[in-house]
């Protein structure tokens, strides 16, 4: 009696399907106290993930528990992916790294780019994992590509601080800290101001990388931002060719992740 069928509920669409408890318990291992000693006969995959779950990708993740076979696609991904880590079904967790991975050798254009950028950003909060593979494979991207999607998305309004943050930490590459100070420097020329997203990169870009990499570009922008007399915000002396930074927002390191 304790394995009778139940009631697996998705909010916020109301989404209800029936399904075997002895299944969900064999891949769910939290589930099985649930169910036969507190006796829960509704399953709440949101309560239960702690995140929305939509209809849709709590089906397809209930029938992939019962087939053994699963299909992530560019639109059920990021929940499947978010339920496998946050139920702790390894093997569901696995395929989707592994879908993610083909998603990045095979994205070239900007916006199947962002898409990967976006998908790693969303699932943060559950997992390190999708940042961790993200980032190397732009870092090594062709110069040029690189230096492309960085413009593109940069001039994005709007950005979270999840999505400058992902970039901030692509400037841990020697190119990246490159191609972001040339962005940052191509879009001062051109307007005569920061963006709001390109000035919460550049208070947070590492100085010491900054220097030791393209210093001759970093003091190239600074000077342009005295220039354009915005030296209220962005204050600095050189002293034997180094920049030494007065406002407190400019020496705070860049945030870790």
């Amino acid at each position: 009696k304790q394995w009778y069928q139940r009631r697996v509920r998705a909010w916020p669409d109301g989404w209800t399907i029936r399904a075997n408890s002895a299944i969900l318990a064999l891949n769910i291992p939290v589930l099985e106290e649930m169910i036969t000693k507190q006796q829960q006969t509704t399953i709440d995959m949101g309560s239960l993930s702690g995140r929305l779950v939509g209809g849709e990708s709590a089906q397809h993740f209930i029938e992939a528990l019962y087939s053994g076979k699963v299909h992530p696609t560019t639109t059920n991904f990021p929940q499947l992916a978010m339920l496998a880590t946050v139920l702790k079904v390894s093997w569901i967790d696995y395929r989707c790294q592994k879908f993610y991975e083909r998603l990045l050798s095979t994205s070239t254009d900007y916006p199947s780019l962002r898409y990967t950028v976006d998908t790693a950003v969303s699932l943060k909060e559950t997992t390190d994992t999708y940042i961790e593979l993200a980032v190397p494979s732009l870092q090594h991207m062709e110069t040029e590509s690189l230096f492309d999607f960085l413009r593109s998305f940069l001039n994005e309004p709007d950005l979270s601080r999840g999505q400058l943050n992902f970039i901030l930490r692509l400037t841990r590459h020697h190119t990246a800290v490159a191609l972001v100070l040339r962005v940052l420097r191509d879009g001062l020329e051109s307007t005569g101001e920061f963006t709001e997203s390109a000035s919460y990169v550049f208070q947070n870009l590492n100085v010491a990388s900054c220097l030791k990499y393209d210093g001759k570009s970093y003091n190239e922008l600074l000077d342009m931002l005295f220039d354009a007399g915005l030296q209220q915000n962005y204050c600095y002396t050189k002293s034997s060719n180094r920049v030494y930074q007065v406002m407190d927002f400019i020496l705070k390191p860049c945030q870790r992740w």
